[in-house]
């Protein structure tokens, strides 16, 4: 789940846009967000 992703919600946008910027998206199979947009993002980040 997304939620064990990090230990702290600023980690994990860190990790998760380090990881974009090298064309890598994280996704989930519980929680279906298209991370893709920019809505989806923003849901991914809460």
């Amino acid at each position: 789940m997304v939620d064990r992703f990090s230990r702290s919600g600023a980690n994990a946008i860190y990790i998760k846009e380090n990881l974009k910027s090298n064309g890598i998206y994280i996704m989930s199979v519980r929680q279906p967000v298209d991370v893709m947009t920019t809505s989806g993002d923003f849901q991914q980040n809460i």
